[in-house]
């Protein structure tokens, strides 16, 4: 068998690359028809050795409308008056390489990447060579990632950093065998964002970027500390814009979107429009994307047309517990009659004191209907997980029935962080919300929700601890499914079943980043990580 060169294969890599307007598993998302998307190709196959990049006048969108921005203009462009070159360096610095005064191009050296290989002109000022070091021999030498940073400019002969009218970096991290490191940033670090950092932080092929933050008290605490784990090198920052900037891949978007729903979804528009794909928990309409409203659906996907960026969202419950569990628990059911996932939990666990009284009704007049209970409020949430388990069991949903209960307490509990709630007032609910299929509840969505373990005896009780997640599908076998979580520094059940949220989308981000632009349905998602978030010893 022929032996090729790496050079050989890595241009093979490129050239397919370009033809396709994907790299592998990375799309250039921002200008997809253009090779202006040069920075976002897959730095792996681009310099992993030898490979010929075209410098035709499709870069001059990389730097607006004008000529005489950015590589354009074939062969002509070069001599003393603004030749083109491309640098290429180490984070850490390193220099480009000058243009000849004939109008060829050189690639410049660098710091550490190339330092060792050759430069060699430009055929006709049409395509550049990049030759040197590889990026696999860097990694396999000291076993360790680098930053690499790649830049293109128009200047002069005097040197690179003059008359620097149009530089667009990209930066990435080359990762353990020589892979791109998706770079990710974790806006909010409450009960889902804490344990998202620990999840890209396990990530074998994710790099945490930033964290943001808007508790002023926090601003400049390390991301390990804000996330109960070893430092991380990442201090947390009130700057919002950190999440458009270019270098960045993907967003976890954690904050709380219930009382400040068109302000959230602002800065998640915004986030799609500069191109960076979003993970979150935070909107439950765009958990079953073909059902959301147009509201809520239309500035999402609007965004993700201007920037080529993709959304995912999903939870536990609803989420997953309600979606893709059922649906594979059905794969090994027969002669099925209902599918019910049920959460029940005590809510004295859960760490969001404003929502448990506001939104949840605890400790309210038992005449009220809070928010949470409005039928309009139940079908919105859970609405679109039931039709996510109808689009899997390609069934049609005939229409949404709402069934809710409520128990008075029957004695004043305190609640740490929360307060008194008072004899009479709201203690417990039970609510379904259903799927009806041919006439019969076939998709259920039940919750058994109380303040205090006490109240409403009768109803379902977990079997150990205060919550509990549960599939039950009735058929052949009778079959149910319990989920217990715990995480180590956060309160409780509530603590594991967050965490297993944060792990479901920040699991997700490979596919988001590589998928077209959109809001991803549930079971476009790849329900497995292959090795990425196995510990490594």
């Amino acid at each position: 068998m022929e032996q090729r060169s790496t050079a050989d294969i890595a241009a093979d890599r490129l050239g397919a690359c370009l033809a396709d307007d994907h790299c592998g598993q990375r799309r250039p998302y921002r200008q997809p028809a253009s090779l202006a998307a040069l920075k976002f190709v897959e730095v792996e196959s681009l310099f992993q050795a030898g490979a010929e990049l075209p410098t035709d006048g499709n870069f001059k969108d990389a730097c607006g409308p004008d000529p005489d921005h950015g590589l354009v203009e074939g062969a002509d462009r070069g001599g003393a008056g603004g030749e083109r070159r491309v640098g290429l360096a180490k984070d850490m610095g390193g220099e480009g390489g000058v243009g000849a005064e004939d109008g060829t191009d050189l690639i410049g050296s660098g710091i550490g990447l190339g330092h060792d290989g050759r430069e060699l002109n430009g055929r006709s000022g049409q395509w550049l060579q990049v030759l040197g070091r590889s990026l696999q021999q860097m990694v396999d030498g000291d076993g360790v990632g680098h930053d690499v940073r790649l830049s293109w400019t128009a200047g002069s002969a005097a040197g690179f950093q003059s008359d620097m009218r149009c530089t667009t970096p990209y930066s990435t991290t080359v990762g353990l065998g020589g892979k791109n490191m998706t770079k990710v940033v974790v806006w909010g670090t409450g009960n889902v964002g804490r344990p998202a950092i620990r999840a890209v932080a396990a990530h074998r092929d994710l790099e945490l970027a930033g964290v943001i933050v808007a508790d002023p008290a926090k601003v400049g605490v390390d991301a390990g500390t804000l996330a109960n784990i070893a430092p991380m090198g990442v201090a947390a920052t009130a700057d919002t814009a950190l999440a458009t900037a270019p270098e960045i891949d993907a967003v976890v978007y954690t904050v709380n979107a219930d009382f400040r729903p068109v302000e959230a979804q602002n800065e998640v528009v915004a986030v799609l429009e500069s191109g960076t794909n979003v993970v979150t928990p935070s909107f439950y309409p765009l958990y079953h994307p073909p059902s959301a409203p147009a509201a809520v659906a239309d500035p999402i996907v609007t965004a993700c047309g201007a920037g080529g960026s993709s959304i995912f969202a999903s939870g536990i419950d609803p989420g997953w517990i309600c979606d893709v569990l059922p649906l594979f628990l059905t794969s090994v059911s027969a002669d099925i009659t209902e599918i019910r996932s049920q959460e029940i939990f005590n809510y004295a666990l859960y760490d969001q004191p404003e929502a448990v009284r506001t939104l949840i009704g605890f400790g309210g007049p038992m005449d009220a209907t809070p928010p949470m209970l409005l039928d309009f409020a139940l079908e919105m949430v859970w609405g679109p997980v039931v039709r996510v388990v109808a689009d899997g069991l390609r069934v049609e949903v005939d229409e949404l029935r709402v069934e809710v209960e409520k128990r008075p307490l029957e004695r004043t509990v305190h609640v740490d962080g929360m307060g008194a709630f008072e004899e009479g007032t709201l203690g417990a609910f039970r609510f379904e919300v259903q799927g009806i299929v041919g006439g019969r509840p076939l998709i259920v969505m039940e919750h058994i929700t109380r303040i205090d373990d006490d109240c409403a005896p009768e109803w379902r009780r977990p079997h150990r601890g205060q919550g509990l997640h549960a599939v039950t599908i009735s058929g052949r076998p009778e079959l149910t499914v319990e989920v217990h979580g715990s995480e180590h520094g956060e309160p409780g059940a509530a603590g594991g079943g967050n965490a297993t949220a944060a792990n479901r989308i920040v699991n997700a981000i490979p596919d988001v980043v590589a998928a077209e632009a959109g809001i991803l349905h549930p079971l476009d998602v790849g329900r497995g990580v292959t090795d990425a978030q196995i510990r490594r010893v």
